[in-house]
């Protein structure tokens, strides 16, 4: 690369030759009256915009619409494409698609795809294209949330059969004293089976999963489930690396104003009180029912047509996958130290504690 000259107005610099999809050229000089270096790029890199759902009526999986984009990014015939600065960040161009929409984008239920190299990634707003090593052409899509679900959740993700999925990790940030509130929400974003139940591939099958919530459960408004749908979106659709779970921690305060503030709490408290949220969200047994305990057992009943018969009671005012997945029953028996009668009797199960023992210094 050439050296600076401070004689000269401008020195060329070689450092990009422009050639058909091979980047933008950059002049480096030096200007002699403010006696600053400065960066003249003569060539900007060409960003082509689409829409995430006009891709995806043609598209169902996402190496389809990779291919399809594949196709048009030498398309410099669309009216879409728009000149940009390898210095400019993701959010100036999220920006620029709202003056050429006329509308008002919110960061919360938008989001930027890049497509480059063959790859086809989420981008970070706070990122450069440069960061992101785009020098060539590159190609935007823009994704909006549609009512309560991304449209990308329509697309599958392909792979052979006897290969195992690798497992994408990501972190939630800590706001305030919130690491409570972190550990706890890792084990249930994690757990696959709630991953299966309330990210729906199919749009209307979604819908229709979220109304029927809604309608059956009308006593609540149900804003925790649909704010922890979102993480678990964030977590394994839009697989980010970093989760700022601040509106879910706002909603736990308006639900319960102990995880209003930011001091410590416990975490089996918040692992308490986020099943039970959950479980009342999603609970379509809205109108309750009073049980009647049969205190007259039959001393033939066997165990498993007794823990059956107490489900059911159960079941009469509780039914929501979190109580299907989290809840159980423990059978207790007592024995009449005089008669040597034994009664069963089946008791609700939430938590399962363990002790284990203090371990001893080694050193």
């Amino acid at each position: 690369m050439d050296e600076y000259d401070k004689n000269k107005s401008i020195v060329k610099s070689t450092k990009y030759k422009k050639k058909k999809g091979s980047g933008n050229s950059i002049f480096k000089g030096f200007d002699s009256k403010t006696q600053q270096k400065f960066e003249l790029e003569l060539f900007p890199i060409f960003v082509l915009f689409y829409n995430f759902s006009d891709l995806i009526k043609k598209n169902n999986t996402f190496s389809s619409l990779k291919e399809e984009l594949k196709k048009n990014i030498n398309n410099k015939t669309s009216n879409s494409f728009y000149p940009f600065s390898r210095k400019s960040k993701f959010e100036i161009l999220l920006k620029r698609l709202e003056e050429s929409l006329e509308v008002k984008l919110d960061k919360n239920y938008s989001c930027l795809w890049f497509y480059y190299n063959d790859k086809f990634e989420i981008a970070n707003l706070e990122e450069t294209l440069e960061q992101k090593n785009i020098i060539n052409d590159v190609i935007i899509v823009l994704e909006i949330k549609e009512k309560n679900y991304w449209p990308s959740y329509k697309l599958k993700k392909e792979g052979k059969k006897d290969d195992k999925k690798i497992m994408t990790y990501s972190g939630l940030a800590n706001i305030g004293n919130t690491c409570y509130m972190n550990s706890v929400l890792q084990i249930f974003l994690n757990i696959i089976k709630l991953k299966e139940i309330f990210l729906k591939q199919d749009e209307k099958e979604n819908e229709l999963f979220m109304n029927f919530i809604m309608n059956s459960n009308k006593s609540k408004n149900s804003v925790l489930i649909q704010e922890f749908i979102n993480l678990l979106n964030e977590r394994w659709i839009q697989e980010k690396k970093e989760i700022i779970p601040k509106k879910f921690k706002e909603i736990c305060g308006e639900y319960n104003d102990t995880f209003k503030r930011f001091e410590q709490q416990d975490a089996h408290d918040f692992y308490t009180f986020l099943l039970d949220s959950l479980h009342e969200d999603t609970n379509i047994k809205s109108n309750f029912i009073k049980v009647e305990e049969n205190e007259e057992i039959n001393d033939q009943i066997t165990e498993n047509d007794l823990a059956n018969e107490y489900w059911a009671n159960n079941v009469r005012n509780n039914a929501s996958y979190f109580y299907a997945l989290f809840m159980g029953q423990l059978k207790s028996t007592l024995t009449c130290s005089q008669c040597k009668k034994v009664k069963l009797n089946m008791n609700l199960l939430v938590l399962w504690n363990f002790l284990f023992q203090k371990q001893k210094k080694l050193f």
